[in-house]
């Protein structure tokens, strides 16, 4: 069973460690761009390391590319939907982040945020 319950205005999401994101509501379309993106992202890896950046990963490999895949989608999707927050601070914690692409990269580049937000 399937209960439809679209939100369709902008809502609070908790995620860890006391961070909150005001995101809008993600449509078949961002979920798709970002699907694209992330896609891109794989290609271009796959293209460097076979340039000889072997320091990337490898992602021929099956987990690997799944791993990178959610990651990527995971911060395209943050970058689509996300508003503002609550509870982010700067290194020092004791300046509150603004909402920009690079802040939401930051961000998502703390694993354990970043796995939050997907299983939402």
């Amino acid at each position: 069973m399937l209960k439809l319950n679209v939100k369709l205005e902008p809502f609070w999401l908790d995620l860890d460690n006391g961070v909150q994101v005001f995101v809008r509501p993600c449509s078949t379309a961002i979920v798709s761009l970002a699907q694209a993106k992330a896609a891109r992202e794989i290609i271009a890896l796959r293209e460097r390391r076979a340039a000889g950046e072997t320091s990337l990963p490898d992602v021929t490999d099956a987990e690997t590319r799944n791993a990178y895949i959610q990651a990527y989608l995971s911060e395209y999707l943050g970058l689509a939907s996300i508003l503002e927050w609550r509870g982010v601070f700067d290194p020092t914690g004791t300046v509150v982040v603004g909402v920009s692409p690079e802040t939401i990269r930051g961000l998502f580049s703390i694993p354990h945020v970043s796995q939050a937000f997907f299983k939402h």
